[in-house]
């Protein structure tokens, strides 16, 4: 997938990233589907028996469920069970994206914008974060709004385009 990339010690990253990241998780574990596998992995990594949830989101992540794919993308981003591995975690985002899941196009877009286990893309971020501001993430609008300060005219109107002609999720 991609190689291991990691943001300059120091500049407060990885901690964000990780309070980020548990507050995802909290998220997707209440707003999980009723499926028990999920809820059977959920009790699993809170448990701290990281191998069995890990292996069951996998387990549902490969049979197109979003927010198994979402949860092993946060868990790659993080290293959590799993070694720190931002091209994988962006894989799984990409997938769950995809098919609408707001937490993960809010943290694809950001792996864009950062050039984190994906080249980095302006254009890519900001049309993914917009995704997911569509659907009422506020901090989605807001890194789209960074963004758009960074981004050349042309590279706007590209986005702005492709974000046009998108059907809104959820």
């Amino acid at each position: 997938m991609g190689a291991v990339k990691r943001a300059g010690a120091g500049d407060g990253w990885e901690t964000g990233m990780k309070r980020g990241f548990a507050i995802g998780i909290a998220a997707m574990l209440l707003a999980a589907p009723a499926a028990a596998g999920f809820e059977d992995a959920a009790r699993a990594f809170d448990a701290g028996d990281y191998q069995s949830a890990i292996s069951e989101w996998r387990r549902l992540a490969e049979a197109g469920d979003a927010h198994a794919q979402a949860t092993l993308g946060g868990l790659y981003l993080v290293g959590t069970g799993v070694p720190l591995d931002t091209g994988r975690a962006a894989a799984w985002y990409r997938l769950a994206a995809a098919q609408g899941h707001a937490t993960a196009q809010l943290n694809l877009g950001d792996l864009y914008a950062r050039g984190l286990g994906v080249p980095r893309d302006l254009v890519e971020a900001y049309v993914w974060l917009g995704r997911a501001a569509r659907q009422g993430r506020v901090w989605a609008q807001a890194r789209q709004a960074e963004i758009a300060q960074a981004m050349t005219a042309e590279e706007r109107a590209r986005a702005d385009c492709r974000l046009a002609a998108l059907v809104p999720d959820g």
